[in-house]
């Protein structure tokens, strides 16, 4: 299904699909800089609040800007700690409310899920125990595929490895324990909506019995010539309208958009932000200039990437050196750029220094692709039904 111009690109699915949304809403647990929130919000949902202790990323102030929290949380909050108290009296009435997160799991243990000095597992435990202590209806987290045994990758037998895998296993039991029926999905962000190939894992309950189903690609990946769905938007797809002038104040358009993804992201906006120029010496641009598409001008794994113009992005991540290559200006994107390539609209205003916006662009999860989860997950809970 194609991008839409509208500013609730999620609306807009929904009414294609044939269906009517029920009123839900979400709390966000290890939000960042609010990639699940604005997923979440695209798939009709409705903001409760948003919790994170990264107060030097710039993570809490670019979620704050765009989202309206509980003033107990505009500073942030210490997740060492679970929230559970500060967040049960602001449960919705309605009882329909999902909670969602992507807490780091980082040496993820095992054993460390019944052992609260476990640092390895602090974050998935803290997650966990908010599903423990606050029932939600429905809830996921969001991680990197190793957590479950893959190496960043999405194998035919992704499911059958998962379920075989010892940290799913134990995961699962644990969970089911306080009554919910668990799925575990890999998702390519690229076949979402998303210009960029971004690979990760999502992990989910829900109280009623249901599983949730993997959700329905929107696009498929380049080189896939049998599909009906329409190709995975590349990186020139994605950036080609931006300013050719980069700078620290808001930069106007000085072009029109050329398809529908560059229209959904200029939707509301008249002006772009973070879209800041880094100087580079001739001897690197030299450099980035001889190298191929989809190379490290700098012979590194994953920085320094000029990435293809016809093909979705590599993965973005929180590289403040280089966060990849623009195929023909011969220098590091722009964290504006980054953005767009992480499917944020333009009008999520970057702020703070160019580090700070990097590393919360980095750290996102694409907004196309929690709105994705977001619907099945409401569908699996019941909470929409097709038009009579």
């Amino acid at each position: 299904m194609e991008l839409r111009r509208g500013s609730n690109l999620g609306s807009y699915i929904v009414s294609a699909w044939g269906v009517i949304m029920l009123e839900w809403s979400y709390i966000d647990l290890y939000c960042g800089g609010g990639g699940l929130s604005q997923g979440a919000k695209m798939a009709g949902g409705t903001h409760v609040a948003g919790l994170d202790n990264d107060h030097d990323s710039g993570a809490v102030a670019h979620y704050n800007q765009h989202f309206s929290n509980p003033e107990q949380f505009v500073e942030g909050f210490d997740l060492n700690n679970s929230p559970s108290d500060a967040l049960r009296p602001l449960l919705p009435k309605h009882g329909r409310w999902i909670l969602i997160g992507g807490p780091p799991c980082k040496g993820f243990s095992i054993a460390g899920l019944e052992d609260p000095e476990d640092e390895r597992s602090k974050h998935v435990q803290n997650f966990m125990q908010v599903v423990k202590d606050l029932n939600p209806p429905g809830f996921f987290f969001e991680n990197v595929p190793n957590i479950f045994g893959l190496r960043n990758q999405k194998p035919k037998d992704v499911h059958e490895r998962i379920q075989s895998d010892p940290k799913f296993k134990a995961l699962k039991t644990y969970t089911e324990k306080f009554g919910y029926t668990v799925s575990a999905h890999v998702l390519i962000a690229s076949e979402y909506g998303t210009p960029q190939n971004r690979i990760r894992v999502f992990f989910m309950g829900t109280k009623n019995g249901n599983s949730v189903e993997e959700p329905p690609s929107t696009h498929h990946l380049n080189g896939k010539s049998d599909s009906k769905l329409p190709s995975s938007i590349t990186v020139k797809q994605a950036l080609s309208d931006l300013p050719k002038k980069l700078g620290k104040v808001p930069i106007e358009y000085d072009s029109q958009p050329t398809n529908e993804f560059q229209k959904w992201a200029r939707a509301g906006c008249k002006a772009v932000t973070g879209h800041l120029d880094t100087k580079h010496s001739q001897e690197i641009k030299e450099k980035i200039e001889k190298t191929p598409y989809g190379k490290s001008a700098m012979n590194y794994n994953h920085s320094w990437v000029k990435f293809h113009p016809d093909k979705p992005a590599n993965t973005i991540k929180m590289n403040n050196r280089a966060p990849g290559l623009h195929w023909e200006r011969n220098q590091s994107l722009s964290p504006r750029e980054c953005a767009r390539l992480q499917g944020f609209p333009d009008r999520y205003k970057l702020i703070g220094t160019k580090t700070q916006m990097l590393n919360v662009i980095g750290n996102a999860v694409p907004p196309q692709l929690s709105s994705a989860v977001c619907r099945t997950l409401v569908k699996a809970l019941g909470w929409k039904k097709t038009k009579s």
